[in-house]
């Protein structure tokens, strides 16, 4: 394989290649410079260079929240802990329980958004095709047999909550109010 010794030789080595190809990449730089421009430099300078160089999340002070909601599981009367779990494990504990909790904002940008939109260009739609139900009750009944398959031991009891945590100082504290699975 030859090694190229600068990116003029080729592009003229695409150019001789393929003339669409060619004019392709060079409308892809351009795009890239004008958005870079666009974007980057006139609205967003301190968080985006390109659509591949995402800065804001370096560039800007992290600020911490004076408090943070927390789903709790419990099994048996023990609390589980992330750290007792592979990452892959601990998603597969967690993530659903999110899906859950974030129904009701689900089906509020549905009703909020998404149907008068599709109303607005004349597109009918059928509640039943983009809402969703499911109660606490039948999530749990779901639930349970999904973590057995996780969680080694016989799962007795399941208690799934909210607790919100404060800073107390430099270390994050429980508090008592506790929110059930709604």
């Amino acid at each position: 394989m030859r090694r190229l010794k600068s990116p003029h030789l080729f592009l003229k080595q695409v150019y001789k290649h393929s003339k669409p190809l060619f004019v392709l990449m060079i409308a892809f730089v351009m795009g890239q410079l004008y958005f870079n421009f666009k974007i980057g430099v006139l609205y967003y300078p301190a968080v985006y260079v390109s659509p591949f160089y995402l800065y804001g999340m370096y560039a800007n002070a992290y600020h911490v929240n004076d408090e943070y909601t927390i789903t709790e599981v419990e099994v048996n009367g023990n609390l589980l802990q992330g750290k007792d779990f592979t990452p892959q494990q601990w998603d597969k504990i967690i993530i659903p329980i999110n899906y859950f909790n974030e129904i009701k904002a689900s089906n509020r940008v549905y009703s909020t958004h998404i149907k008068p939109t599709l109303t607005k260009v004349g597109i009918e739609t059928n509640d039943q095709n983009f809402l969703q139900s499911c109660t606490a009750g039948q999530f749990k009944s779901w639930y349970l047999p999904y973590l057995q398959n996780i969680i080694p031991a016989k799962i007795k009891t399941l208690q799934i909550r909210k607790r919100i945590y404060r800073y107390n100082g430099n270390v994050l504290q429980p508090n008592n109010a506790i929110a059930p699975l709604d």
